[in-house]
């Protein structure tokens, strides 16, 4: 890569970064280039040549987060633990993604988009493949003898429970965002429900 490729790399981060900040200050409908270019330190122009509009700008956001999710999921390696140890991994890596403010802005980008959400359907799909391929086959490297459907579904529980645990980080932030108890407990019911199936 050379100092120019290098340069812009670090202006598209920046400015990914500069609008997470901004969605999750301000909110998606609230959200100007403007905004995004001086929080960023880069001209309009800048903003305009990396990305053209918002909407590109959407979806490379939707792409940073989609890209270092399913990076942190392919490091992910459970060994010879048990099943509630390897739970207990997978909510762990599961969270720190789900809880990062680029997920909370992905998260908003995608229901303000609503049904235009299908252009950033590659990405969303990526991720939910890679994640529950990465649960599936933990959860059988442990030995785990319930049926597809009951670890698909308890894939489905801890995804759709972290993701709302992220909305509520995000509503209530003065409150402790590791959620520690909330996650403990859903560890023991995803081990409840894969140990009766």
């Amino acid at each position: 890569m050379n100092k120019h490729q290098i340069r812009s790399e670090e202006s598209k981060r920046k400015v990914i970064d500069a609008f997470v900040e901004c969605v999750n200050d301000l909110g998606v409908a609230k959200t100007t280039t403007a905004q995004i270019a001086q929080r960023a330190g880069v001209t309009w122009g800048v903003l305009q040549h990396q990305f053209g509009n918002k909407n590109n700008i959407f979806a490379a956001v939707i792409e940073a987060w989609a890209s270092e999710f399913i990076a942190a999921l392919d490091r992910i390696d459970t060994g010879d633990k048990d099943l509630e140890a390897t739970i207990e991994e997978l909510v762990s890596v599961f969270w720190a993604y789900f809880s990062k403010p680029v997920y909370r802005a992905s998260l908003e980008i995608l229901l303000n988009a609503g049904h235009e959400s299908s252009e950033y359907a590659g990405a969303t799909d990526q991720v939910a493949t890679d994640m529950y391929r990465c649960w599936h086959e933990s959860v059988r490297k442990t030995g785990c003898s319930s049926g597809d459907a009951t670890v698909a579904r308890a894939g489905e529980l801890m995804a759709t429970t972290l993701s709302g645990y992220a909305i509520r980080v995000a509503l209530r932030p003065e409150q402790d965002s590791s959620l520690a108890p909330q996650r403990a407990f859903l560890v023991e019911a995803l081990l409840a429900m894969l140990n009766a199936g």
